[in-house]
């Protein structure tokens, strides 16, 4: 089942100011620009960038963030921002980069060890992420952020605890964060602590009510208390907030699996990989859904294929050998299970 991984993204908030009044393109054109020194010009078109990036102009933001440092290439405010940007653009080894930079040059930017831990996070340097997320705790230990990086980090490593009392941290500092209260639900998940993650996803939808992502992690607690009529009403309200959701029809498709519905289960299946065709768990789940129905040859086609995606999926290797079993490939069967079960021992 899919977590969905919270983004704490900062921008350094600093007003646009000039010593002659406001600061606007127009200025770029005039005299005084030109006569003004590299370092003057650099910070112009900084404050330019963070003024663009306010307004959700990433293209004019990252062009001001590129000349500020060309013309100041140790203007560490420049390199943090646009690493920051470059983290909304899922750049994230671009934003690597830029925090690398900025932190050479400010070895005390606590931003930018909390958003470089963000990058770390998405690039599956989990150990990473902690040492950030650490150090900008120590910089600033009022932070919420560095606090759900840290938690993120913690629970893909599958430390559910560390990660929960991170996330309460967080949430001691900023009382009302959605997306902290739903990540703090799924470590609740992970631990079988599903009352206590049903609590935290209804917080989260009672700040946001119409989060897709915050109905599709309730419907996943749901299904694990076998409310499945109720996971699916949360499933389809997902949906309708956001259709192109591939992960949500997954997930419902799992539920009509076990609503041994798995007709149904394979349109949604169907609609989850058409809008992310290399889903490899929806492959999976659809040979499951074509298993129930009989159909073998289509099960083990769908399970070959998803392990051609993604060959670290203990339980599919065993699926696939149930049923390399029920079509009479023994010696299959058996490669199958040793390699889940060697799957098994490196977790």
């Amino acid at each position: 089942m899919k977590k969905f991984l919270v983004v704490i993204l900062l921008l350094l908030l600093v007003g646009i100011v000039c010593v002659n009044g406001p600061l606007e393109e127009p200025f770029l054109k005039a005299k005084k620009y030109f006569l003004a020194s590299n370092n003057e010009k650099a910070r112009i078109h900084y404050y330019l960038g963070v003024d663009a990036g306010r307004k959700q102009n990433t293209l004019k933001a990252l062009w001001h963030y590129n000349r500020a440092i060309a013309l100041n290439p140790n203007h560490a405010n420049a390199y943090y921002s646009r690493g920051t940007l470059k983290n909304d653009q899922r750049d994230y080894r671009g934003a690597l980069a830029d925090f690398n930079r900025a932190i050479a040059l400010n070895p005390k930017y606590g931003w930018a060890y909390n958003n470089r831990a963000y990058s770390k996070n998405n690039l599956g340097d989990y150990e990473g992420a902690i040492a950030d997320a650490t150090k900008a705790i120590e910089l600033d230990p009022k932070d919420a952020s560095p606090y759900t990086n840290r938690g993120i980090a913690k629970e893909n490593l599958k430390d559910h605890k560390g990660a929960i009392e991170d996330y309460d941290e967080s949430l001691r500092l900023r009382p009302n964060d959605t997306r902290t209260y739903t990540n703090r639900g799924n470590a609740k998940e992970g631990l079988g602590d599903y009352q206590g993650a049903l609590a935290d996803h209804n917080k989260a939808i009672e700040l946001q009510p119409r989060s897709a992502g915050a109905y599709n992690n309730r419907a996943n607690v749901k299904d694990e208390l076998h409310d499945y009529e109720g996971a699916l009403a949360d499933y389809d309200y997902a949906l309708s907030l956001s259709p192109f959701f591939a992960m949500a029809y997954n997930n419902r498709g799992n539920t009509k699996n076990h609503l041994s519905r798995p007709q149904e289960a394979i349109l949604d299946f169907n609609r989850a990989i058409q809008l992310s065709p290399n889903f490899a768990i929806a492959y999976g789940n659809r040979g499951f859904a074509y298993v129930l129905l009989g159909d073998y040859e289509q099960g083990l086609a769908d399970y070959n294929r998803a392990l051609s995606l993604d060959d670290s999926m203990e339980e599919t290797y065993r699926y696939r050998a149930q049923v390399k079993k029920l079509l009479g490939d023994e010696q299959g069967a058996e490669r199958d299970l040793a390699k889940a079960y060697q799957l098994q021992q490196k977790e």
